[in-house]
């Protein structure tokens, strides 16, 4: 009796796709000096700073809240929020620069509602005090969908981090 086994085996692609993010070419071959830029437009933009990311070369944004027209809101019940992400890849003269906006709505409720149905079980209340958030802030309980990416954000981006540097 001879058996067969077959392995699948895989690796995991962590650099960016270019269906996921908008693309360009970086206007320097220098890692840090352009993500310094990145950073510098995201800030300038209105965007503050959660994660930096030198040897990664990865910069993301905190989430920002934004009303229905994508303008910025000081709202805290606010149901969308934007998130900005800037990656570097390749290396020396073949650095591409990868940018990603979206827009992403809190779908808590829906997903608090639908949580029965995934779960499997017909017992009604059976549910423990860690089922329903106890112990846990608003915001680890708070469920975000994305609902589209900001195409527009990623090419203002894009553009004033390759546009080349004025000088007064």
């Amino acid at each position: 009796m001879t058996v067969f086994l077959l392995i699948g085996v895989g690796c995991a692609n962590r650099e960016a796709q270019t269906v996921d993010f908008a693309v360009r070419s970086a206007p320097t071959a220098e890692r840090s000096a352009l993500l310094d830029t990145a950073e510098t437009v995201l800030v300038s933009l209105g965007y503050e700073i959660t994660r930096r990311d030198t040897a990664g070369g990865v910069v993301v944004s905190e989430p920002m809240a934004i009303d229905r027209s994508g303008r910025r809101t000081v709202r805290a019940d606010n149901p969308l929020r934007k998130i900005a992400e800037v990656r570097l890849a390749g290396e020396a003269n073949q650095l591409k620069i990868h940018c990603k906006v979206v827009i992403q709505e809190q779908a808590t409720e829906s997903f608090r509602l639908q949580a029965s149905e995934r779960s499997g079980d017909d017992v009604p209340g059976h549910n423990t005090a860690i089922d329903r958030d106890a112990a846990t802030t608003a915001e680890q309980n708070s469920v975000w969908r994305t609902v589209r990416r900001d195409k527009s954000a990623e090419r203002e981006i894009l553009d004033q981090i390759t546009q080349p540097a004025v000088t007064p």
